[in-house]
């Protein structure tokens, strides 16, 4: 019997081949396993708010403390403090680098729009100004 090529890079003879018959499907496996890992792991678009997710954002301002629950569903809701205790909920959209955040019953506008959000994680604190007002914004791990 003629042995494959590979075989002398495996150091096989003809009694091992049995061994060749146990290596292809592990070899088969651990290529699948590699490709799904290498695509899962790199996807196209990575989520910017993935570390806003089952966390609580609060906002600081000199008008009172606000918090905010950002979810994957691409929707939000808020408790505004500094307006008597106003809670409102919405949508979250990606444009330009920003997550705008939209709601009917925005005081100012139907949308506001913050560039200064994706990418943070539990523990992160910021300062930002929005409409002149300073604003120093933490996310704290967990919703409450």
């Amino acid at each position: 019997m003629r042995l494959p090529a590979y075989t002398a890079l495996l150091n096989l003879g003809e009694n091992d081949m049995h061994v060749l018959g146990s290596i292809r499907p592990v070899c088969f496996v651990l290529l699948c396993t590699m490709l799904v890992s290498a695509c899962s792991s790199h996807p196209a678009t990575k989520d910017p708010l993935t570390g806003f997710y089952g966390n609580r954002w609060i906002v600081y301002s000199d008008a009172g403390m606000d918090q905010f629950w950002v979810d994957a569903d691409r929707t939000w809701r808020g408790h505004f403090h500094d307006r008597g205790g106003v809670d409102m909920h919405g949508v979250w959209t990606l444009r330009d680098g920003a997550v705008c955040f939209t709601a009917p019953d925005f005081p100012r506008s139907k949308e506001h729009c913050d560039s200064a959000l994706p990418h943070r994680h539990a523990g992160d604190t910021w300062a930002s100004v929005d409409d002149g007002e300073e604003h120093v914004s933490t996310i704290r791990a967990g919703r409450n």
